[in-house]
């Protein structure tokens, strides 16, 4: 064999391995971007419920519960109480987005973070394909982990938005009924 076949056969075999590993590697950054997707649409999600309106609702919500409990004892009956039940089920969705929701944008940025750094070393071909796996699981528990999570609370706040605009303005009619100084009434 001649020196020229060898190279030749040599550069044809570097080819072949280059083309391989290419496809490898736009594999895993369409695994990667497929990770992305699903963060844009959590986040997506998570602007549409728009948490100024979820924090003008739950601070409705405490004003009313703080007049409400004061004379709770006295309106009690089936018709309010039917209200008053479904009122506090509000709370803690509300109390929750409210708590979570700059920790909740904090987390889909630092997983977006995770996903670059990993997209990053894919290019640069800083991993082989047993790390890629073993990092891309970690990184896709997580991110379907947070979403799932984020979006089971956006659903919850979402319906009690419905249960707030029904409930409140029946519980602001009653409250219409207590006594204005908002102490208790004498028990007789």
């Amino acid at each position: 064999m001649t020196r020229t076949s060898f190279i030749l056969i040599i550069a044809t075999i570097i080819l072949v391995l280059s083309a391989c590993h290419n496809a490898e590697k736009k594999q895993q950054l369409a695994k990667i971007d497929s990770l992305m997707a699903i963060l844009d649409s959590t986040d997506s999600n998570l602007e549409k419920m728009n948490i100024d309106t979820v924090r003008k609702k739950y601070s409705a919500f405490q004003e009313t519960n703080k007049r409400i409990i004061v004379h709770y004892h006295e309106y009690r009956n089936d018709e309010n109480w039917k209200y008053m039940c479904a009122f506090q089920e509000v709370r803690k969705a509300f109390k929750v987005m409210v708590n979570k929701h700059n920790s909740y944008e904090q987390e889909l940025k630092i997983s977006r973070e995770q996903l670059d750094n990993l997209k990053h070393d894919v290019d640069k071909r800083l991993l082989d394909e047993k790390e890629f796996k073993d990092y891309f699981a970690i990184e896709s528990k997580s991110v379907h982990d947070l979403t799932f999570q984020i979006n089971r609370q956006v659903s919850q706040v979402l319906q009690q938005y419905a249960n707030f605009d029904t409930v409140h303005p029946y519980l602001l009619k009653l409250l219409e009924t207590y006594p204005k100084d908002d102490r208790p009434a004498e028990k007789k």
